[in-house]
């Protein structure tokens, strides 16, 4: 902090502001003055950061009227007499545990071929093409999306899955319709799922009631797909 504060003071001249730090007054040098007459400086954030010793785990952020603005390193701020400014330990908001993902999917790629896997970028969604279908159906394969939740890894349970549309089981030579999958365009879950219904994709209720790190993962909900399609209708459903 002494050696920015130096290298302000020599570049900058001696003038300085004043602001605060949780309550705590810490002199900053300046160079200009601001339009209105208000002693100003540039810093980018990084610096700002050094100037009040924030740690690397604490998020740095100014008070204003508006609210509180997190300052980013990068940030390039006008630093004003009297400005109040915060420091505190950084929170993480759940998110995907992309690690896991990342070994579910290199799973299925070994099992199914590097070829039939696709996935996004930020691992919200994987498409294998190609599933094999039980033989009791008007299609041999069909494609599959999996929707991956936001705090997957973490406990949350795969629910949102998509195949083929035009999908039939066929019982005594007949086929029929296969219970929980949702091929009509004017569903409500076609309304929820607009885009995906828009690129050809069919909803196929197929939630998982609880995930267990051990033993749930890609592979193995492609194999719940398999035995629930085997035989749909004495599927055991949660009531």
């Amino acid at each position: 902090m002494k050696g920015l504060a130096h290298r302000l003071r020599s570049n900058l001249g001696m003038a300085e502001v004043r602001i605060y730090v949780d309550g705590e007054e810490i002199v900053v040098p300046i160079g200009h003055v601001t339009g209105l007459g208000k002693p100003s400086c540039q810093l980018k954030g990084r610096e700002l950061r050094q100037l009040i010793q924030a740690q690397e785990d604490e998020v740095v952020y100014s008070v204003t009227e508006e609210g509180h603005r997190v300052i980013r390193d990068e940030d390039v701020i006008e630093v004003k007499d009297g400005d109040v400014y915060g420091k505190m330990t950084r929170v993480t908001a759940a998110s995907r545990n992309i690690r896991r993902i990342q070994a579910e999917i290199e799973l299925l790629c070994q099992v199914l071929g590097e070829e039939a896997v696709t996935w996004s970028p930020d691992y919200s969604w994987v498409m294998i093409e190609g599933v094999k279908l039980p033989p009791n159906y008007n299609k041999k394969v069909t494609n599959v999306l999996i929707l991956i939740p936001e705090n997957y890894g973490y406990g949350e349970p795969l629910q949102d899955l998509f195949v083929d549309p035009n999908l039939k089981i066929i019982v005594d030579g007949k086929e029929k319709d296969i219970p929980h999958y949702f091929p009509n365009r004017n569903s409500g879950v076609a309304k929820r799922f607009r885009k995906h219904y828009g690129k050809n994709w069919r909803y196929l209720c197929l939630k998982q009631e609880r995930w267990d790190p051990k033993r749930d993962h890609l592979l193995g909900y492609l194999n719940q797909l398999y035995t629930f399609l085997s035989d749909p209708f004495r599927w055991p459903y949660q009531a």
